[in-house]
């Protein structure tokens, strides 16, 4: 009798963990992967250079939050998804040093000059404040 109170006991314990544990939002689809390397640098625009891959949790838990910029930005900052996993995207991520997944890069509408870099799980207050002191400051 003690056995199966022991086992229902550490099984209501697991579940109640389960229950609490903190949940990640469920990423959006994948963004569409940009290759157009030539048109990508002369839109005139800033660019926010996402280094995407389907397979990286950390890119899927980034990938809402990237959207949201797309539309919150998009008269001052051209949001650029570029696929690790697509070759074609390798030389515009080595110029700009997003040479893995979940790499980030403000590039000025140069085309050549990083203003901002981030990795990782993106602290969206950081980044949406970077944003938009670049707007603000009319670059």
């Amino acid at each position: 009798m003690w056995h199966v109170l022991r086992v229902m006991m550490l099984c209501a314990g697991m579940l109640l963990l389960a229950a609490c544990a903190p949940q990640a939002s469920a990423p959006t689809a994948a963004p569409a992967s940009d290759t157009r390397a030539d048109t990508v640098l002369v839109s005139g625009k800033a660019r926010f250079l996402d280094s995407y891959a389907a397979w990286c949790t950390t890119c899927r838990r980034n990938a809402p939050f990237i959207n949201t910029l797309k539309t919150q930005f998009a008269d001052h900052i051209e949001v650029v998804t570029l696929d690790v996993d697509d070759p074609a995207t390798r030389p515009l991520r080595d110029k700009f040093g997003l040479v893995d997944r979940s790499m980030y890069a403000l590039v000025a509408p140069d085309g050549e000059t990083v203003l901002a870099r981030w990795f990782g799980v993106l602290n969206e207050q950081e980044v949406t404040a970077r944003l938009t002191q670049f707007v603000q400051s009319g670059q």
